[in-house]
């Protein structure tokens, strides 16, 4: 499958988990919620002035996209965690401003900013990776320890 199809591919899967949540709640999704889903926003309003912020009114729509995104995400762990629909949805989505990025810097016909670029990307995302993991197992533990502390029956059996 191509770029464009993989993409195609992973906007209709998510668009499709977040109306079937939308339908789930008993709130289908109104007209501009699904014209929001069709034509996501790209990028921020810029700012003038760096230290003068940009108001942006709130948007409900968009929060309830958000929303029902997530608890669609959720659902489809539950009932079916061996799926891996998702992930590929998350990898061809995250894969697109890097490709973006080294398509424009190639531009000039300079290879070694794309591929810096696209190295300090790599970069980026496994510290990322890695700072995520970390905090998972700091959670994790957090978890346990505060299971522990609370449970009954570990304070039976030290004595």
């Amino acid at each position: 499958m191509g770029r464009t199809a993989d993409l195609d591919s992973a906007l209709s899967f998510v668009i499709g988990q977040i109306a079937e949540q939308a339908k789930l709640s008993g709130e289908p999704l109104s007209d501009e919620q699904r014209l929001l889903l069709n034509y996501l926003p790209s990028s921020a309003p810029g700012n003038r002035h760096p230290e003068i912020p940009v108001l942006v009114p709130r948007n409900i729509d968009l929060e309830r996209v958000c929303a029902l995104a997530k608890a669609a995400y959720q659902h489809d762990r539950q009932t079916n965690p061996a799926s891996l629909d998702w992930e590929f949805a998350f990898a061809v989505t995250a894969l697109l401003p890097i490709v973006a990025v080294l398509v424009v810097w190639n531009a000039d016909g300079s290879l070694f900013r794309p591929v810096g670029i696209g190295l300090g990307s790599v970069a980026i995302m496994f510290l990322m990776f890695l700072a995520s993991r970390r905090i998972k197992k700091q959670q994790l533990e957090g978890e346990i320890e505060r299971c522990r502390l609370a449970s009954r029956f570990v304070g039976t059996m030290s004595r």
